[in-house]
């Protein structure tokens, strides 16, 4: 089968193409920068361009039967704030528009569950909305991207939306692989901070996981609807002590008061306002990681035969990936 996919070199992109390959199916990639291709395969061709380029992406998906649309603008900021509605929801209606033009059976988009809002005392599902405007650009122009998938449901077009929490695992570490990033700072001795008093949840998802769920997608009665893709959730005390617990490295933890998280990013901002110094972390991010998000996969468990790998397996296959890799990294 002939698949077309966007954001394939990213990583959930580079994973879903391994395992795709694996399968013996024939893929075009989309990639923008070739510094940034890992993956060489006699069934898998290349194609340069940009989701803002309706000719490259039409080129690339011409033949195909199924897209996979992964690419986006997940970056904690951006010298041009535009690029994120620019990539995020322009990226998306041309993705569609051509989609429908070339007949493509069915769209598989990668959202981010960052689109329901924070969860306070309850798992939010896919029906909760989001209590307070967005935090992030990043999370206000995703769900702007979902609606115009919305627009499709009474069309001839297919679409499935899914919606990753916050992803770890083997493969590219990059800003969209934050959180093993973050693992492998606490294994190797150089993390040792909690935000606020460190109670606070979130839902951390296994790649591989992800990736089945991206796959089951494509055959499922699932048209027109959009499934949480999550793993467990677990505040950042349990989060760190599963990791000290797995990988036989207990590091000490020190809380950091909000105020100071919040006085912190607003001194980042300040000089990406003025200076255009990346920052590590913004106000608006920080904001973010000082809520509950837990979440429910029930859905996508009952409609996609999406499965959870236990949190302290899914860390001891990563914690082993980095360990194997440590003098490449």
């Amino acid at each position: 089968m002939r698949i077309f996919i966007t954001g394939s070199t990213g990583f959930i992109g580079s994973a879903l193409v391994a395992e795709l390959l694996k399968k013996q199916h024939t893929i075009h990639a989309l990639y923008r920068n070739p510094d940034k291709i890992i993956i060489r395969h006699q069934n898998l061709h290349y194609f340069k361009g940009d989701v803002g380029d309706m000719g490259s992406i039409e080129k690339a998906m011409k033949g195909c039967l199924y897209v996979f649309h992964l690419a986006a603008y997940a970056k904690v900021w951006a010298r041009d704030p535009r690029m994120f509605y620019r990539v995020n929801v322009t990226g998306t209606r041309n993705v569609l528009e051509l989609a429908l033009k070339l007949k493509i059976k069915r769209v598989i988009i990668t959202s981010t569950a960052g689109v329901i809002g924070y969860s306070a005392n309850h798992e939010a599902n896919e029906n909760h909305l989001a209590k307070n405007d967005y935090f992030t650009e990043y999370e206000k122009t995703k769900h702007l991207a979902e609606v115009e998938v919305e627009k499709y449901n009474d069309t001839d077009l297919e679409t499935v939306s899914l919606l990753p929490t916050r992803l770890y695992g083997p493969g590219l570490l990059s800003e969209s692989n934050t959180v093993t990033l973050l693992i492998k700072k606490y294994i190797d001795g150089k993390w040792h901070f909690l935000p606020g008093n460190g109670k606070k949840t979130g839902n951390y998802v296994f790649i591989q996981d992800v990736i089945r769920g991206h796959i089951n997608a494509m055959f499922k009665d699932a048209a027109g609807e959009r499934f949480i893709l999550g793993g467990t959730n677990i505040g950042y005390n349990n989060f760190f002590a599963t990791i000290g617990k797995v990988s036989g490295k207990k590091q000490w933890m020190l809380p950091i008061p909000v105020f100071i998280i919040l006085l912190g990013s607003g001194i980042m901002w300040l000089l990406a306002t003025t200076l255009k110094i990346k920052p590590m972390l913004t106000p608006a991010w920080a904001k973010k990681y000082l809520h509950d998000w837990n979440v429910s996969s029930q859905k996508a468990i009952k409609q996609l035969d999406y499965s959870i790998t236990p949190l302290e397996t899914g860390l001891e296959e990563t914690i082993k990936w980095l360990r194997s890799k440590r003098h490449e990294l």
